[in-house]
């Protein structure tokens, strides 16, 4: 990896120019930029690299992707509000798969008021799952919004508000001094997910 590096990994916007390879028709497409690149340059990645990271993009005004990762769309959605989607929420869609988030599951979102904790918190709902957000004292009317309830604040004690082995899923976008006490709550072969890590834990009655 080279420096410096153009960061961000958020993208919505409309094709000006097309490659020769690729319909000219595409050029005035609304599309989503994919964050994942599997193929950059005529070159393919696997492992894929990330825009923001390996490669320059997202925090500029113009962005080069291969037509594999620019996905059209028509919605009446802003460009500020599509760009949210493609990382935030896949993300989230995959911790809650990873941990099995299932209906009647009690689910612990930490860092609930970001893009990636109001993804999960939406997403959650449509898994029949319950959800108790961990946010900061400004913000818990904004999650409450998304439906989740209760909320906890970011420096409360989470064994004492919600009792030891009290959840079945924790999904953990924070981490911090609080981290022993996400383990605590949980249940006896309850699932632990983080975003950021390569990190999963399946918590068995050992703990």
């Amino acid at each position: 990896m080279a420096f410096p590096r153009i960061q961000g990994i958020d993208v919505c916007g409309e094709i000006i120019a097309a490659g020769a390879d690729i319909q000219p028709g595409r050029v005035g497409e609304l599309l989503l930029g994919g964050p994942c690149l599997c193929e950059v340059g005529g070159m393919t990645f696997n492992p894929p690299w990330y825009l923001g990271s390996e490669i320059d993009v997202r925090v500029a005004e113009y962005v080069v992707v291969a037509a594999r990762h620019a996905w059209w769309i028509d919605s009446p959605l802003s460009d500020v509000e599509l760009a949210a989607c493609p990382c935030s929420y896949s993300t989230a869609k995959n911790m809650l798969i990873r941990a099995r988030v299932a209906a009647g599951d009690r689910v612990l979102v930490t860092g609930a008021t970001g893009g990636l904790g109001s993804a999960a918190v939406q997403l959650r709902a449509g898994r029949g799952a319950e959800v108790i957000t961990v946010t900061g004292e400004a913000k818990p009317a904004k999650i409450r919004r998304l439906g989740a309830e209760p909320t906890l604040g970011r420096e409360e004690n989470f064994v004492q508000a919600l009792g030891r082995n009290s959840v079945e899923v924790v999904l953990d976008l924070v981490a911090g001094e609080q981290w022993l006490g996400f383990l605590e709550v949980l249940r006896p072969g309850g699932r632990y997910a983080v975003s950021g890590a390569m990190v999963y834990l399946d918590v068995g009655s050992c703990i």
